[in-house]
């Protein structure tokens, strides 16, 4: 028989469905024709379809092997080795496919399919099997039947995305070359306008080569995709997960800023730049710009070097900032070599500030904190004679652009004459093109000219010596900002949203023309005659500037402060003395300027600001060739920082109140004695921070002692809740005292010891399950104490006398000493709960008791007449929050309430936002009393803004209270209603809405975290600074109601509910399919007790966030409910690093949709449910296992405890059921008053 007819009668026999026929035919065919391909590679579609993947890959093989000219053996190889996952394999063979049959359509089908196959299963596998994905990739070395793949295509690479993936896949496969397959597949570092298999392929790419930030910008595109978002958050999770390891910083080790524009565009930059450093700080940051500008950064600390032409180097990223695009443009065709990513920040016109828009590069690479403050280089200046007066300086800048010369103002020669009039030495920079435009004649006499004279730097130094700086929108006016002297900018054409100089001290002056202003508008070109500027009058400037920097003299100065009266008006504190009011100003003396932004002087001006004062400050460093004028100036209290050479003649002559506090240990550091016998007999008032220190300060004469411990500032030191890495940590410098000990502990345990500062030193403390603190001395308390405590971890500290301890041992922390240390270490490693426990009461008293702001209210107390928020509180026993003692309140009718409910016509107005419950539960029982009014803030606004504190909080309240306003005006309100903490809202919102009649209830379901939460900008984050301002709280926590009560707040205990007509059973048409669900997120024990279910034969899914089977929507999770033959609960809360048990709202949705619920044994459930009745439990992973098989083995008894708890939860657990036990009670509440 000839060949074709033997195959043809092969072929016939598999088409009829007799396969093994066929395949002897074939086979008896292939011996008298060995060489065929056909016969091959109908072999190997007959293997394959027999479920023998490994003897089809063999036959299709050798057809290709005999003859690689047609594409059927390819077709059904490519399948086979994505089955077998050979993922090297069928990577290159479908790049090779791809170029042997362009024009196939069902060859590109088949790759795109397996395109799709690969990037799917690659980020499925992240991050456990990513490192060996590639696993079969020396397999190739030494099959000859694929050697053609192993050499990279020669052709040109088709124009289709298809080819491009599949060729990025193949240089992946062959060598991990993860960076240059993303660069492969997206040349230009486009962002926008991509498929989401890209997408998925470059996040997962990106991440293999450890560049976290470029996979989470690529996965954040999928976030909301239905087929590859649950792929895209696991990416994100990994990316998170290896910030700060080795890899991403080896990763990012290079990095090029492009900025080639001006002076004040520069100095914008900064915040960024320091931010990126501080992201990556073993990165060398370079900055390519114009040789002017970069005489402000060279020397900044952030910055490694700055370049004015592009050298041939490589670069792992290329940052370019919102001014680059025609840079970025010039150096194209280079940085698509040398550069392995670009990032280009976006500007949004009327929106962004440049300072933000540049930010966005910072954010990018996942800066997430606030934005620092521009700094720039500066050198000492000679130049100018004081004459004994205070500087000022006009910058007259201008160039001979269009551009610029509209921004000049034409009056500097009359503002000149009337600051020289009231005194001042007056001093006018600029560049050369201003010296040739502005020469001496032109000024008055008297007048400095110092235009053309002065390098950046030599100018940035003669900034920062000078009390007033006036200048239009320009590059000194940033300068001035960033310095931090009083600065004031005329602005007319530019935009002040986009160029408003940052600093701390900055005034923008503008007379704010109808036409102005008019960047980025056609009236730019358009005007020639620049009123805007013309029209700033020197007369009205001088009259705005008032002489900030010289501070009004004080009416009332007096030595003996105590009579004084402190009061506050509009959040201003104001000094009394009789009939004479005036704010209060505060004179701090010290480093804080050389120090800046770390040391106490910058938190307690940020307190002493924050509670209403005006704060002066007085360098005794950076301030010194000006020392004595800015030592006296006027003020009403001094308080000296350590006030180390401050000769004592000065001291006695400030006539107010003067006080030193000194830091450090009088014991253990040499120079505090001298500092002591120098001048501390001359101060009014002298702290210690150790009380059993006070003898000795004694001996130097001092006229009045007192003890004043140390502080911290919960904005930088708060509770992260961040998983711990650590056993045992300490930040600090290794004194000799501590190096003996430390070299000892390292040697049985994990000890980590380090330096660091501010925010890196507390996600330190967070990280670590034990803190060490050991002082140079051994009495007082160390600053890091309270650091520590208020980060909420658990501090091991060396011993101190009693009578110098503000915190409890083993109650707020716990003492050492060297005998002991090793024992209490392995202790508290191995008892969590109560080292936790111990953490959290520590945290407690610390934020509560031991911040800056006690302290600086306890110096206001000590000096004035004074009485703080905290005293008033202690004397009232509760804070004040009763209607009747409230002004302005209106009375509410009780029994009209009563009578509403009882109709249930109530109109409530309901604040809480959407996140993936509340619509489906909250909602829907509110519903049931009557009309509800729903606010949900989000997206306008959004907590995890990074203004949020700063301003969003604020324009979210006031929206909030402005529409219950409105509804109440509108038809009435009888309740307000809330999902709220005090991360959302202020208390004075609530009281605000209570004044309008309306009782307010809210709704907290996290007190088991903790009543105080992290201690923020805007407060503490949880319940404790808004609990007074409702009539009534709902806690899920039984503990909480004690807390609630320390608050005069009445408060009800409330499990969660669940929604019957969602929660039910459901009519299904198969029978129960699985034998244990469990829907929750993956992370502790979780993992290890599904898996433990899996090994005893258990059928066990898991579906959730980290599951493999991803998660699911809430109607999904009541199918399987009721596919389940049990459903599995959890009930451990892990918080703060410790277990604790917690009712959930899972707890009453499972039964309540018909389910068998088994669930961790916790004795407060025995409240809600009968146990072994209505619902299981199970006390460890054995007691579930043969739980698990007892119920699967009695059905009727499993069907009998799912309709008793079905029964119960539908009459006493659903929401509407809690919202009725609330409401009676709020209803007894308002009779009550």
């Amino acid at each position: 028989m000839t060949e074709s007819k033997l195959i043809a009668e092969a072929e016939k026999l598999f088409i009829n469905g007799d396969v093994e026929r066929a395949r002897t035919h074939f086979e008896k065919a292939l011996e008298e024709y060995p060489y065929n391909s056909e016969i091959l590679n109908n072999l190997g579609v007959i293997a394959h379809e027999s479920g023998d993947p490994y003897t089809a890959e063999a036959y299709f093989l050798r057809a290709i092997d005999n003859d690689g000219t047609k594409k059927d053996s390819y077709l059904n190889l490519l399948p086979v080795l994505c089955e077998i996952g050979s993922v090297t394999r069928a990577a290159l063979l479908a790049e090779f496919m791809a170029m042997k049959f362009p024009q196939e359509k069902d060859v590109k089908t088949q790759v795109e399919q397996v395109i799709t196959f690969l990037a799917e299963d690659f980020a499925a596998k992240i991050p456990e099997l990513m490192a060996s994905y590639w696993h079969d990739r020396n397999i190739l070395k030494y099959s000859e039947l694929l050697q053609f793949v192993l050499t990279p295509p020669q052709d040109k690479i088709q124009d289709s995305e298809a080819a491009r993936l599949i060729h990025a896949i193949g240089m992946a496969a062959r060598g991990d070359a993860y960076i240059d397959a993303c660069k492969f597949m997206n040349p230009h570092a486009e962002i926008d306008n991509k498929s989401a298999t890209e997408y998925l392929l470059l996040a997962c790419f990106w991440l293999a080569a450890n560049r976290i930030y470029e996979s989470r910008l690529f996965a954040s595109y999928l976030i909301n995709d239905s087929k590859y978002g649950h792929l895209a958050k696991r990416l994100i999770e990994c990316t998170l997960a290896r910030e700060n390891s080795k890899a991403v910083a080896e990763a990012y080790k290079d990095i090029l800023v492009i900025m080639e524009e001006g002076i004040g565009n520069m100095v914008m930059l900064t915040p960024a730049l320091q931010a990126i450093h501080h992201r990556l700080p073993m990165s060398k940051i370079t900055v390519l710009c114009t040789e002017t500008a970069s005489q402000i950064i060279d020397d900044l600390p952030f910055v490694d070097k700055t370049i004015t032409t592009l050298p041939n180097k490589k670069y792992s990223l290329v940052l370019s900032t919102i001014w680059a695009q025609q840079s970025s443009k010039k150096y194209a065709k280079a940085l698509q070599h040398q550069a392995d990513f670009i990032f280009n920040a976006q500007f949004r016109i009327g929106i962004d500030h440049e300072i933000e828009a540049n930010f966005r590069l910072a954010n990018f690479l996942g800066h997430k904190g606030p934005i620092p403050l521009p700094q720039v280089c500066s050198e000492s200046c000679e130049l100018v004679d004081y004459a004994g007066k205070e500087l000022a300086i006009l910058a007259n800048t201008t160039v001979n652009n269009n551009g610029w010369e509209r921004k000049r103002w034409p009056h500097y020669v009359q503002l000149a004459e009337k600051l020289l009039d009231d005194g001042y030495q007056v001093a006018v920079i600029g560049g050369p093109e201003e010296a040739k435009k502005f020469p001496q004649n032109y000024w008055p006499q008297g007048v400095q000219n110092l235009q053309g004279k002065l390098s950046l730097k030599e100018t940035a130094g003669l900034i920062a010596k000078c009390s007033l700086f006036i200048g239009n929108d320009s590059g000194p006016a940033h300068m001035a900002a960033a310095l931090g002297v009083p600065t004031f900018v005329l602005f007319g054409p530019s935009l002040v949203s986009k160029n408003k100089p940052v600093g701390k001290n900055v005034h923008v002056l503008s007379k704010e023309l109808p036409c102005s202003p008019c960047q980025y508008t056609d009236r730019w070109a358009q005007c020639k005659d620049w009123q805007c500027m013309a029209s700033i009058a020197p007369d009205w400037v001088f009259d705005q500037i008032k002489r900030p920097s010289a501070p009004n003299a004080c009416l009332v100065q007096r030595k003996d402060t105590e009579p004084l009266k402190l009061i506050r008006k509009q959040n201003k504190l104001l000094v009394k003395d009789g009939a004479t009011e005036e704010p209060l100003r505060v004179h701090l003396v010290g480093k804080g300027v050389t120090n800046f932004p770390w040391g106490m002087e910058t938190e307690m001006h940020r307190v002493f600001e924050s509670l209403g004062c005006e704060v002066l400050q007085t360098d005794y460093v950076a301030h010194a060739n000006d020392f004595a004028n800015r030592f006296f100036r006027p003020a009403h209290l001094m308080l000296v920082f350590r006030g180390s050479g401050i000769p004592g003649e000065l001291i006695g002559r400030v006539p107010y109140k003067t006080v030193l506090w000194y830091q450090d240990d009088v014991f253990a550091a040499g120079h505090v004695r001298k500092d002591l016998a120098y001048n501390a007999r001359f101060f009014d008032h002298v702290y210690t921070f150790d009380t059993n220190a006070i003898d000795e300060y004694k001996k130097y004469a001092v006229q009045q002692i007192s003890w004043l411990p140390l502080g911290a500032t919960p904005e930088v030191y708060h509770k992260q809740f961040l998983p711990k890495k650590y056993d045992v940590s300490f930040v600090g410098n290794i004194y000799p005292n501590r190096k003996a000990l430390f070299q000892r502990l390292s040697k049985k345990f994990n000890l980590h010891v380090t330096q660091a500062f501010a925010k890196d030193a507390a996600k330190i403390y967070n990280e670590s399950k034990i803190v060490l603190n050991l002082g140079i001395g051994k009495t007082g308390i160390q600053q890091r104490v309270f650091e520590v405590l208020c980060c909420g971890s658990f501090l091991l500290t060396n011993e101190i006398p009693a009578e110098g301890r503000v915190f409890e041992d083993k109650e707020h922390l716990v003492y050492f000493n060297d005998e002991n240390i090793e024992q209490l270490i392995e202790y508290y490693l191995q008892h969590e709960e109560e080292r936790e426990a111990i953490a959290l009461a520590g945290y407690r008293k610390a934020v509560t008791e031991h911040t800056f702001i006690h302290r600086a209210e306890r110096i206001l107390t000590d000096h004035f007449d004074y009485e703080s928020e905290s005293q008033r509180d202690q004397k009232s026993g509760k804070m004040v929050r009763d209607r009747a003692v409230i002004p302005g309140f209106v009375p509410l009718k009780s029994n009209e309430l009563k009578e509403k409910l009882q109709q249930r016509k109530l109109r409530i107005f309901a604040a809480f936002r959407q996140f993936n419950w509340e619509n489906e539960n909250l909602q829907p029982a509110l519903e049931k009393f009557g009309e509800v009014i729903r606010y949900d803030w989000y997206p306008e606004y959004s907590q995890y803004n990074e203004n949020w504190h700063h301003k969003d909080k604020h324009a979210m309240n006031h929206t909030l209270f402005s529409k219950v306003r409105e509804a109440h005006y509108n038809g009435g309100i009888d309740i307000f209603f809330g999902y709220l903490s005090g991360r959302l809202v202020f208390p004075a919102t609530i009281r605000a809405i209570r004044k309008l009649g309306i009782p307010a209830v809210n709704l907290y379901l996290d007190d088991v975290k903790g009543f105080w939460g992290n201690f923020e900008p805007s407060g503490f984050s949880s319940m404790v600074d808004i609990a007074s301002a409702f009539d009534l709280c709902i806690t899920n926590h039984e503990n909480a109601l004690d807390w609630y009560a320390s608050q005069g707040t009445d408060s009800i205990f409330l499990p969660s509910g669940a929604n019957p007509d969602i929660y039910k059973p459901l009519s299904l048409q198969s029978e129960r399919d699985i034998d244990v669900l469990f829907i929750g997120q993956k992370y502790g024990t979780r993992p290890r007790l599904i898996q433990f279910l899996q090994e005893n034969e258990i059928n066990a899914q898991a579906y959730g966030k980290g599951w493999e089977n991803g998660e699911v929507s809430t109607e999904k999770m009541i199918e399987l409910y009721n596919r389940a033959h049990i459903v599995l609960g959890i009930g451990e809360a892990s918080i703060g690093g410790a277990k604790k048990m917690q009712i959930k709202g899972r707890d009453f949705e499972v039964p309540m949709a018909g389910a068998l619920y088994l669930t961790q044994e916790n004795p407060e459930l025995e409240t809600w449910f009968k146990i072994g009745e209505e619902i299981a439990v199970y006390r460890d992973k054995t007691d579930l296992l043969e739980k698990v098989k007892y119920y699967l083995a009695n059905p009727e008894r499993a069907d009998a405890l799912r309709q008793n708890a079905r029964s119960r939860c539908v009459a006493e657990h659903s929401w509407e059921a809690r919202f009725q036990q609330a409401f009676e009670k709020l209803v007894e509440i308002v009779e009550s008053k």
